[in-house]
């Protein structure tokens, strides 16, 4: 039997690469597949990799488990494809997951009797939610940053970056200026300072602190990991959150000091790293949200549905909510 994952990935500006291949990356086969999607100056293809597994778990509920082994197997291996034609073609390169992103192939009749027997593929697809800044600019507002416009410039930064690892090493460095501390040593005073509305907890903070050192060291000292965007783009928003929160909220600036002072609330905000939303009656905030595929990975590319799908795929995915 074969696993396949099947995301689309873009490049910008196109490089001058052939547009149609197929590749073994060890015991994976990774192949393009021509996509409808309207191009300029960038190429946007489908990605197929596949790698042949056991027959997965039909668990007692009768839905079919992905093997998540091979499935990170596979991702990884998409990735470093994406990252090598990144770097032959001097471009920019964004991976999102197609619809379906997984299948399964067999040739087995009793294997493909079994699936069709299950409730399909268990997964669920969830949303990154994030909400409206600061919506007034007036001079009050602006007379209590006069002793932090260089965090003003860190998450100014973090909003120009395109990926989420970016956004993430601006949002760590905002945290250490603030309280002048590392921010491995900052997880209690983090938590202690924001605002308890936000449902923000130590194990949510902690992993934070725990995605730093593999997202931005790779000299093996600290880490044998090298993280990438897609392990930092599930806390960013949270993250977002938080540093407006210590920009306008934290009293003593460049100091140890937790102590809050009452200047700024946003009119929205997510609750706990579920996304869930408070919003004050009466506003009208700019909610965004960001769709992420079945496994929680990539964004989905809502654009990328593949109809019809290849006949010899069994891509059945089930309508019940992941654990």
């Amino acid at each position: 039997m074969q696993l396949l994952r099947i995301v689309t990935a873009t490049f910008d500006p196109a490089p001058k690469l052939q547009k149609s291949w197929s590749l073994q990356f060890g015991n994976t086969k990774i192949s393009t597949m021509k996509i409808n999607i309207e191009e300029s100056k960038t190429w946007t293809t489908l990605l197929v990799a596949e790698r042949k597994i056991d027959f997965p778990t039909i668990d007692q509920n009768e839905y079919v488990i992905i093997p998540e082994q091979d499935r990170r197997q596979l991702e990884f291996a998409i990735e470093t494809i994406a990252n090598i034609i990144s770097v032959f073609g001097r471009c920019k390169r964004f991976i999102s997951s197609a619809t379906p992103c997984v299948a399964l192939v067999t040739e087995v009749g009793e294997e493909l009797q079994k699936l069709n027997n299950s409730k399909g593929i268990l997964g669920k697809r969830m949303s990154i939610t994030s909400a409206s800044g600061v919506n007034e600019l007036d001079s009050d507002l602006l007379s209590q940053l006069q002793d932090r416009f260089p965090a003003v410039a860190l998450i100014a930064e973090a909003h120009s970056h395109s990926l989420a690892a970016g956004k993430f090493h601006e949002y760590v460095r905002l945290f250490e200026y603030a309280f002048a501390m590392q921010f491995s040593q900052l997880q209690k005073k983090l938590l202690q300072f924001l605002n308890p509305v936000y449902g923000y907890t130590s194990d949510e903070i902690k992993s934070w602190t725990q995605i730093r050192d593999p997202l931005t060291h790779a000299d093996g000292k600290k880490s044998n990991e090298i993280y990438l965007d897609s392990d930092a783009r599930k806390v960013v928003q949270r993250m977002e959150q938080a540093a407006y929160d210590v920009l306008f909220n934290k009293k003593i600036w460049h100091d140890k000091s937790r102590e809050r002072r009452d200047v700024w609330s946003p009119i929205a905000a997510t609750t706990n790293n579920a996304h869930d939303l408070i919003i004050k009656q009466g506003s009208e905030p700019s909610i965004l949200f960001q769709v992420l595929d079945e496994f929680g990975v990539f964004p989905m590319n809502l654009n990328a549905i593949l109809n019809p799908v290849p006949s010899e795929w069994w891509c059945k995915m089930s309508d019940q909510d992941a654990n």
